[in-house]
């Protein structure tokens, strides 16, 4: 065959090979709601085993569409790779020796085999351990926050009214004592009033004692990405 044949032969072998995996795709979006489910439900048992809310993130209007899309295509080239394969067979297998041709007979059954066993592996076993192995990196880890230096005279105050409810204010109460402490809702603060060694009044504002850590989000189009 002269080179123009051979590209001529290679427009009809590509033509031919789309013509499955197209159709396939268009079929294979109207089926995206169950494939995307099979994909997150190992992601959200992770979630839910860490006490976590089992859900993710959809930060643009368009980005499930998007994703569907993106699983609808990937089933199109799943589902007819062996038909893309052997279409590339059909168009390597002038150009080899008889006993090359048995040789490439042995090796794609024996790859489409693993290849599957691979898929199963990836999501039966390896998936679910890795997201619960980084899940719970971020679940089991928090940061603490320094504590803010607290006068002896409010830190009694503190102590003294631990476990009784607390005044509430919008701002600052009109009078004020030592000892008082209350809520200002309008700041969202707790404040106490107490005199300094010089006899100054003093108001307060008591440091929130809390420890800061991770908040897992995941947004749906990168954790597909990711499992892909």
């Amino acid at each position: 065959m002269s080179f123009g044949d051979h590209l001529e032969e290679l427009r009809k072998r590509v033509m031919w090979a789309m013509a499955l995996p197209v159709p396939v795709m268009l079929v294979a979006y109207f089926f995206s709601d169950p494939l995307l489910d099979l994909l997150l439900r190992p992601l959200f048992v992770v979630l839910a085993g860490q006490g976590l809310r089992p859900e993710v993130l959809l930060l643009e209007p368009i980005e499930l569409f998007f994703t569907q899309i993106k699983l609808a295509m990937l089933a199109g080239v799943v589902l007819g790779a062996p038909w893309i394969v052997y279409q590339l067979w059909l168009f390597v297998k002038p150009g080899l020796h008889q006993h090359e041709r048995r040789f490439v007979n042995l090796l794609l059954p024996g790859s489409a085999i693993l290849t599957i066993l691979s898929v199963l592996l990836t999501y039966l076993v390896m998936l679910p351990f890795m997201l619960q192995v980084l899940v719970a990196i971020g679940a089991n880890m928090t940061v603490h926050i320094p504590p803010i230096p607290v006068p002896a005279q409010a830190a009694e105050i503190i102590k003294a009214h631990e476990g009784q409810p607390l005044q509430t204010y919008l701002g600052k109460p009109a009078n004020v004592a030592a000892g008082d402490i209350w809520l200002d809702v309008r700041d969202q603060k707790v404040r106490l009033a107490y005199n300094d060694a010089a006899g100054t009044q003093v108001v307060f504002d008591v440091p929130p004692t809390v420890e800061g850590g991770f908040r897992q989000d995941y947004r749906l189009n990168e954790y597909i990405s990711f499992v892909l």
